[in-house]
Order: C-alpha cells, then sequence, then structure tokens
C-alpha cells in the first residue's frame, strides 16, 4: 500500500518542461557595429525551477561579417553564451546561421520578469569607423528561438497563505 502512495506521489515530484518563444512580439533583427537589444518575459511564480533549463537560439548573420564578429547573450545581467559569427579576412563568403543551445545555469531564471539583453560586434571590415552605418552588418534571430524551462509544481497551499483575508474561517 506505501509503494502506491510513493508512486501517486511521485509524477509531482518529477520535472517538466515547457518552451517559452522569445521573440514572437519582438524584433530578432540587430545592426550596426556595436548592436545591442534587450527584451523581457514573465516566468510564472507558482513553479519552482529545477535544474536543465536551456537557451535555443536561432540565427543567420550577414554572409560579409569577417570573423572577429560575435554576439553575447546575458540573461538577469549574467552572461550565460558568446558565439563568434563570420568569415576569416579573405575567406569564402557565405551566409552564416546556426542554432546554439545554451545550458542557464541555476539561479539565474526568477519567477515574473526576467530580462535577456543580446550585445553584438559586427564587423565587415577591419576598420570600425568604417562600419558605422554599414547595412550590411546584421544578426537577425529567428522567431523560433526559446527558453526551455524545467519546473515542477509547487503546492498551492504556500501561494493561499499569502493571502489570508481572501479565506473564509467561519465554516
Amino acid at each position: 500500500c506505501s509503494s502506491d502512495l510513493h508512486a501517486a506521489a511521485e509524477p509531482q515530484n518529477r520535472a517538466a518542461t515547457f518552451d517559452m518563444p522569445l521573440l514572437e512580439f519582438g524584433d530578432g533583427r540587430l545592426e550596426g557595429v556595436l548592436a545591442k537589444r534587450e527584451y523581457s518575459f514573465r516566468l510564472p511564480e507558482h513553479i519552482r525551477q529545477e535544474p536543465g533549463s536551456e537557451m535555443i537560439l536561432s540565427y543567420r548573420a550577414s554572409p560579409l561579417l569577417l570573423d572577429v564578429s560575435t554576439f553575447t547573450v546575458s540573461l538577469n545581467d549574467r552572461q550565460i553564451a558568446s558565439a563568434r559569427l563570420g568569415r576569416p579576412e579573405g575567406g569564402v563568403e557565405k551566409q552564416t546561421a546556426g542554432t546554439l543551445s545554451v545550458p542557464i545555469p541555476e539561479g539565474v531564471l526568477q519567477p515574473g520578469w526576467n530580462r535577456l539583453e543580446v550585445r553584438c560586434l559586427l564587423q565587415t571590415t577591419q576598420i570600425l569607423c568604417r562600419d558605422v552605418d554599414n547595412p550590411a552588418a546584421w544578426l537577425e534571430f529567428d522567431p523560433s528561438t526559446s527558453i526551455r524551462i524545467a519546473y515542477s509544481n509547487q503546492p498551492l497551499f504556500a501561494e493561499l497563505q499569502r493571502f489570508p483575508e481572501s479565506i473564509d474561517r467561519k465554516s
């Protein structure tokens, strides 16, 4: 009988996942030598985040970028990923596209609002001043870019205790 109780309780303790699109309502295109963009997203407050969350970044970049071009992603002011873009100087031009799966360290995500920041160095020439208004210096994140959240449910009773005036004690 106790093994049945354990088995019934076990699914509640296992981590589940859900995917949250990050760019479904925002623009994922960054332009210019020192491009920067901030996004925000909200996570439910009634879940407990578990190890195993990750960010999936799908992107494409100008084929004219040199290999000194990079982008860095920060989540709640903590850098979690950097990637090199482009081609070596004198190398063959190619469309740069890719998908990067980045594990999110524990404690970085928080209940409620979270802030994602992307910073880029996008160079098409060795001389930075020539690239300032160059329309060929761009990076674009695909709308499929998302965060996969590993979570478990928290007991609802603890949430109800936050609102003691809503509990009717007369019955």
